[in-house]
């Protein structure tokens, strides 16, 4: 290949560049390298350095999640023969009413999406249900679902400690499925990870201020790094995921759940696709009602057993069917793929 956009960020195999941000390389594989956010670690950084050390793609190849490279720079890659895969793990658009619609549509978000999307090779989204929403821009589309490097780092499991028992660990743009258990949730147990613990007029202050007026019983823990926000849930015993039923909803993964079983949690969620489904519905609690939330919190707290098994069952279903190896088959096809496209 010629010239490409730089910096590059070389990336060996279990080891990361020094800085936070930057397009970076694994042999022919050049990504965009992002700690600064969730979606681009765990469906970009971390599968790349999961991958074995002898993988390579056969030509070059340009990975990366929704908007993290623009158009423009997708454009120089392929000018000089680099192929393109882009990764979607949520909803091309926002619906109205979202904390970021707004913005979303300030930035012409979709439209920037969309333009992405069809200048690739391949798209991979998390689920089908997000591949029904790609497939009127995309005919090639591979679901690869989320995963995690189970028993490594920080997806270890973990032992109940003391104190509160219950914890969420989330951003702030699950503002509203949060309500959804105020009423349910017992006082003294719950702990909200992932606070800015900022007081500006930005969205994120605005909305985690509202948040913790909401929830003025909870325990507030601050927002830690892609690279340690796992320790959130050292020393709990249960989790939980509130989502409403809605389109937009459809298109998220299951991540929460993978989470509380790289712990060892118990866990509970809406009885809502994507925590709903055939793969997880026996080893996940579900809730729709207040008080259905409120009787499996009630019953997880008072059931030290009954919570203990939860946990080692979710503990085994997702490291037999979520493992980051798993998931890592599927993209080495689809890199092995591109030289034949």
């Amino acid at each position: 290949m010629g010239d490409l956009p730089r910096p590059f960020l070389p990336l060996q195999h279990g080891r990361r560049p020094q800085s936070s941000t930057g397009i970076a390389r694994r042999g022919n594989i050049y990504f965009n390298y992002n700690l600064l956010s969730g979606c681009n670690y765990h469906r970009i950084v971390v599968p790349l350095v999961n991958m074995p050390a002898d993988f390579d793609a056969k030509v070059p190849v340009l990975f990366f999640n929704r908007l993290g490279i623009e158009s423009h720079v997708i454009d120089q890659f392929q000018a000089q023969g680099a192929r393109v895969v882009i990764d979607l793990d949520d909803d091309i658009a926002l619906p109205e009413g979202h904390v970021l619609h707004e913005m979303f549509k300030r930035n012409r978000c979709s439209e920037r999406l969309i333009e992405n999307i069809r200048r690739a090779d391949i798209v991979t989204v998390t689920n089908s249900h997000l591949a029904s929403k790609v497939k009127q821009y995309h005919k090639n589309i591979v679901v690869v679902p989320n995963a995690l490097p189970f028993d490594q780092g920080q997806f270890a499991e973990t032992s109940p400690g003391l104190g509160r028992k219950i914890i969420y660990a989330g951003g702030f743009t699950h503002e509203s499925d949060l309500r959804i258990i105020h009423d349910a949730v017992p006082r003294r147990e719950l702990i909200i990870a992932g606070d800015t613990g900022t007081n500006g007029e930005d969205i994120a202050s605005t909305t985690w201020r509202r948040i913790r007026e909401t929830f003025d019983f909870a325990e507030f823990r601050p927002m830690l790094s892609v690279e340690e926000y796992m320790r959130h849930y050292d020393g709990r015993s249960i989790a939980f995921a509130p989502l409403a039923d809605t389109p937009f909803n459809r298109c998220k993964s299951n991540l929460k759940a993978l989470e509380a079983g790289a712990k060892g949690l118990a866990f509970v969620a809406s009885r809502v696709y994507p925590y709903h489904n055939e793969v997880d519905k026996h080893v996940v609690l579900y809730a729709s009602t207040n008080a259905e939330w409120r009787r499996l919190f009630m019953k997880l707290i008072a059931d030290p057993t009954f919570r203990a098994e939860q946990g080692r069952a979710l503990a085994e279903h997702v490291r037999r069917h979520y493992h980051i190896d798993r998931a890592n088959e599927l993209r080495r096809q689809v890199f092995e793929s591109l030289c034949r496209v």
